[in-house]
């Protein structure tokens, strides 16, 4: 993803059981080296779906830099301010799932530097 650009996460989601179903598709990102400690799985995006029995649709959510970024104390310690939000450019894993927790479709891209 180029510094200012955007990508476009897009999955395909199936109801495969007998009835009409809600289902709440969750968008999740890794930052996979960063400079702080930062979650396994930071959610980003969700979307909530009602599905027929057999019925798909795609689902798509739209990632930029801002969403990627994460608040960090200024080198040095706390200052008057507070922590600063910073973006590092890098690789970052994507999951689309129904939960933190759940597997999910997954992927990767990398946030160029400016």
């Amino acid at each position: 993803m180029a510094w200012d650009g955007t990508i476009e996460i897009t999955t395909k989601v199936t109801n495969t059981g007998p009835r009409e179903a809600t289902e709440v598709v969750q968008l999740y990102v890794h930052d996979v080296v960063a400079s702080r400690v930062r979650p396994v799985r930071e959610l980003k995006g969700f979307e909530k779906i009602s599905l027929a029995s057999g019925a798909s649709v795609a689902v798509q959510f739209t990632l930029n830099r801002a969403m990627v970024s994460f608040a960090a104390l200024a080198r040095g310690g706390a200052d008057a301010n507070g922590p600063e939000v910073t973006v590092e450019p890098g690789i970052f894993d994507v999951w689309v799932a129904p939960s933190a927790t759940a597997g999910g479709n997954s992927t990767q891209f990398e946030l160029l530097p400016p």
